[in-house]
């Protein structure tokens, strides 16, 4: 019962942290695609938020557990992604940021801020389909089939990304200890027969 709690107040959650980029996403959608899309901004914006994503890893204490989550994390989190909304600023790497920022660990704050990525990305591609049969300049339309299987290998890819291990691309130092110590415990006794620590 706690954990299907647990659940119920995520996905809450998520639909609380996916209302300021809807929101903010349908006022400044003209916006976002004119004025936004200047080099210069988006030189400048992959330089602040790669300083952005260091300083968080660097400075979250990352001690929260995902039931530790609250509606103002939600809150916090879904104005970060809003800044995905300008070309340049990675959108994971908003809102896994703000999770860190907030005291969240690795795992949850990507967990979360992917999570927040479903509704998202699934309602950008519906509102922006159209432009995709309908492209602004010359060459730049695709095929029904090349869109099909676009989408399909990001989808395979998608689904898969979560059950690798990420942290094996990681260096040493910035790696999950618990996950470490979990993989050791497997690795020693992998049919786990061991009896639980006391």
């Amino acid at each position: 019962k706690a954990h299907r709690d647990a659940d119920y107040r995520l996905a809450w959650y998520v639909i609380i942290g996916t209302i300021p980029i809807a929101v903010i996403g349908l006022l400044l959608k003209d916006e976002i695609r004119t004025t936004a899309r200047n080099l210069w901004a988006i030189a400048i914006a992959l330089i602040v938020f790669s300083a952005v994503i260091a300083a968080a890893e660097y400075f979250g204490r990352q001690t929260r557990r995902i039931d530790q989550l609250t509606w103002r994390d939600a809150v916090i989190v879904g104005f970060a992604q809003c800044l995905a909304l300008l070309p340049g600023v990675s959108r994971s790497g908003a809102t896994i940021s703000a999770g860190l920022f907030l005291g969240v660990n690795r795992e949850v704050a990507a967990r979360f801020g992917f999570l927040l990525a479903i509704p998202a990305v699934f309602a950008s591609g519906l509102f922006s389909l159209p432009d995709a049969f309908n492209p602004s300049g010359e060459g730049m339309s695709a095929s029904g089939g090349q869109l099909l299987v676009a989408t399909l290998v990001a989808f395979v890819v998608g689904l898969g990304t979560p059950f690798g291990n990420p942290d094996r691309l990681l260096p040493a130092r910035l790696r999950s200890p618990d996950r470490d110590v979990a993989q050791t415990i497997k690795a020693r006794d992998p049919a786990g027969l061991a009896p639980p620590a006391r």
